[in-house]
């Protein structure tokens, strides 16, 4: 199963949204990220200044201003929240 099938990019580019949590945490996490449980994994997030989207199309997606799609440079002025 391809990661697209798990995590994917909104068609804007401007969130991502987990679409099977349990193969994100069996596959994904454990090759980019040090978390080994889901809810670590959002912690972070929100310790980044991401958005978990409430509403609309992307409902259940995250947002982050320097997050976006084909711009990885972007996300080098990310920093931890204080």
């Amino acid at each position: 199963e391809d990661n697209a099938s798990i995590v994917s990019w909104s068609p804007d580019g401007k969130d991502f949204r987990v679409h099977k949590q349990s193969l994100f945490v069996e596959k994904v996490l454990p090759r980019y990220f040090s978390q080994t449980k889901y809810r670590s994994f959002q912690r972070q997030l929100n310790h980044y200044g991401f958005d978990r989207i409430l509403k609309g199309p992307y409902e259940g997606g995250y947002r982050h201003p320097d997050f976006v799609k084909d711009d990885p440079i972007r996300c080098r002025s990310m920093r931890r929240l204080k």
